[in-house]
């Protein structure tokens, strides 16, 4: 695994390359955003020593405005993160040598590659993680966690900027999140895509049997501690394998 910085000059993005025992196909992650990022990393690490085991090349990134990627918290914004996606998929192809790549997305890291693969080339196979398909729903839920454990949801006195949890954003940010709906993500171009759950309810399996498209899709849940949500099991050292060992043998079938 090597860490390094990558992309234009002036908006310098973070990635981790998985170089493979093997030469399978190339995986891009997509990862989710705030307070499931810092809870996930650590399984999407995990998930990318599997694929790179597996002879996959692997990679993995921060958008702008997180991790070690450039920005500030406020410069976060979807229509950058589709930018951010373009040059790690340039940097995976040239890294990889090869042409087409597998995505995996998890949470609204998987709406971004739902989002890119409906509009960009050379995206094989899909796997979503936990899409959000209702932003407004979701930032409820981000609001009603933060509020739980630090009471941190609030509007700032400028009114140019928003906190939800620990992590402040522009409102141009917060209205991208509010316009994603369920009724806008159902048309992806990959010839093959894996849904997975690992929380319960049945809203994800009707619309993937309901998605648009001549797709070849699968709908599969898990039901184990999400990854993305802080659990005394996962700081306690435990992984969703289910979920890990699902997405890895998905993708080595195809």
């Amino acid at each position: 695994m090597s860490g390094f910085f990558f992309g234009p000059k002036e908006k310098k993005l973070f990635g981790f390359y998985h170089s493979p025992q093997g030469d399978a196909q190339a995986v891009l992650i997509s990862p989710p955003w705030g307070v499931e990022y810092q809870y996930a990393h650590r399984a999407l690490r995990s998930l990318a020593q599997r694929l790179a085991e597996q002879g996959c090349h692997v990679f993995r990134f921060d958008f702008s405005g997180t991790g070690d990627s450039w920005g500030k918290c406020q410069d976060a914004g979807l229509n950058q993160w589709m930018d951010d996606l373009d040059e790690a998929a340039r940097e995976l192809r040239s890294l990889s040598g090869k042409e087409s790549f597998d995505l995996v997305g998890l949470r609204l890291g998987a709406t971004m590659a739902m989002k890119f693969a409906g509009s960009a080339g050379g995206v094989g196979n899909l796997v979503l993680w936990d899409p959000i398909l209702d932003g407004q729903a979701w930032l409820q839920e981000l609001q009603q966690v933060a509020q739980e454990h630090e009471g941190s949801v609030r509007k700032e006195p400028s009114d140019r900027s928003l906190e939800v949890g620990r992590h402040p954003v522009s409102p141009q940010f917060l209205t991208q999140i509010q316009d994603i709906r369920i009724e806008d993500l159902d048309t992806v171009e990959p010839a093959k895509i894996l849904v997975l759950t690992t929380e319960e309810g049945d809203s994800l399996e009707r619309w993937t049997k309901n998605m648009k498209g001549p797709l070849e899709r699968e709908y599969r849940q898990i039901l184990q501690p999400p990854a993305w949500k802080e659990d005394t099991s996962i700081w306690g050292g435990h992984l969703p394998v289910g979920a890990l060992t699902a997405i890895v043998d998905w993708l080595g079938s195809q």
